[in-house]
């Protein structure tokens, strides 16, 4: 929650593929939006909307749960570029999800382990890809997300690479992420119910066995038994069909379940820093309205 003081920043840059050639073609992706902090380059929450000529991709990544501790024998820590000048190139370079990828694997000495997914909307192509220390795996997802109508990212790994990165995979009988939003796909009909689920309404009542399930979904440290200052804090919506993205909305703080009131420094942790920021976060959803283009 100290991380809540943040910014929706857009590069547009003109930029060429060849630095000294200034007839040499320009870069795939003129503009990058995407979710940041001050003073930072890249999002650091891993989340980007692509814009180039006649083509967009929107990228979101999330840490992945590895439990297999050997692979970071593959790190190479020195003469590596970070992850966040990777991404960043790799966003401004990709004409594709492949693409992306690719660039992405380039001096893959993994600072990171991370899950992403690409979506090309006018294309209707969904890429999984899965970063490791020495390794990148893309798969493309596009037919079982026609299928499912949804792409559930939270880390886990992907049955292509199960087996590399999950030496000691416990069981567990609970009731998932992935199950609980499958269930509550059946009542979303409209952006407006999709957009209340993504910000942790729950439609229905499940029988659980150790958690409530909105509480899974929206992951509010400061509610749990034990309180922290940790969670999800933020939601980010993008509508898009195959002519273009329709619209973009985003709203700042943890999110608000069904009956609880928004977040509040002052009687949750008075005595946790965080300078910059409201007391409250009760905000709406907003679209940004770029002063340029």
């Amino acid at each position: 929650y100290a991380k809540m003081l943040r910014l929706l920043k857009k590069y547009t840059f003109g930029y060429h593929v060849l630095p000294i050639l200034k007839t040499s073609a320009p870069i795939p992706s003129r503009s990058t939006i995407m979710s940041s902090y001050p003073g930072a380059l890249s999002s650091h929450d891993e989340f980007y909307w692509i814009q180039g000529e006649n083509r967009e991709m929107i990228i979101a990544g999330t840490p992945m749960t590895d439990t297999n501790s050997s692979l970071w024998n593959f790190m190479k820590a020195k003469n590596q570029v970070m992850s966040s000048v990777r991404v960043m190139a790799a966003n401004r370079l990709a004409i594709n999800g492949c693409s992306w990828s690719r660039n992405m694997s380039l001096q893959n000495g993994a600072d990171t382990t991370r899950q992403w997914a690409i979506l090309e909307p006018r294309d209707n192509i969904v890429y999984l890809v899965e970063q490791l220390p020495g390794l990148i795996q893309t798969t493309n997802v596009s037919k079982q997300f026609v299928s499912t109508d949804i792409l559930w990212v939270i880390g886990e790994v992907h049955p292509k690479i199960n087996m590399i990165i999950n030496e000691n995979k416990e069981e567990n009988n609970d009731m998932t992420k992935r199950e609980i939003v499958v269930r509550q796909q059946s009542n979303i009909t409209t952006a407006e119910h999709f957009k209340k689920l993504m910000r942790g309404y729950s439609h229905e009542k499940f029988i659980i066995k150790n958690e409530d399930p909105v509480q899974i979904l929206t992951n509010r440290g400061d509610l749990e038994k034990v309180d922290l200052p940790f969670g999800i804090i933020d939601t980010k919506i993008i509508l898009a069909d195959a002519d273009s993205v329709k619209s973009f909305e985003v709203t700042s703080g943890p999110s608000m379940l069904d009956s609880t009131q928004p977040f509040r420094w002052s009687t949750t942790f008075p005595n946790v820093s965080h300078i910059g920021q409201p007391d409250i976060f009760d905000f709406d959803s907003v679209t940004p309205l770029w002063v340029w283009l």
